[in-house]
């Protein structure tokens, strides 16, 4: 996806997330209307859970380390540039998560900014 040239939008979830399972219609409610303009990725990260047995998928494990992802859902915004602009994570509204995919399709600031896990470094992803 990041190889796109598009925007990428990154959906860090579980099975066992509340939050995680209302946030999945609105991404794919977005997903529809913006078409091609955006990639949608999700990264399941249910294996997470304190206890949990169920196996570890290596590369979803190291994305969730690189994003520094410790709340749920967390939503990684990527520009077409392949800078990580911002990240919202837990119960956000749907109005919050439209309005920073409009502007990440129209290359435009983001209106809301949460979280940033590459704060001091670079947030360009290769």
């Amino acid at each position: 996806a990041l190889k796109s040239g598009k925007p990428v939008i990154v959906d860090f979830a579980a099975d066992w997330c509340p939050d995680c399972q209302q946030m999945a219609p609105v991404l794919l409610d977005l997903k529809q209307q913006v078409g091609n303009a955006v990639e949608f990725v999700t990264l399941d990260v249910t294996y997470a859970a304190p206890g949990s047995t169920l196996p570890r998928i290596l590369e979803n494990d190291i994305w969730a380390k690189r994003f520094g992802v410790d709340g749920l859902p967390h939503v990684a915004f990527i520009d077409s540039q392949r800078h990580v602009q911002t990240a919202l994570v837990g119960d956000v509204p749907p109005n919050v998560v439209r309005a920073d995919v409009e502007a990440l399709v129209k290359g435009t600031d983001l209106p809301f900014i949460m979280y940033d896990a590459f704060e001091g470094q670079s947030n360009t992803l290769e």
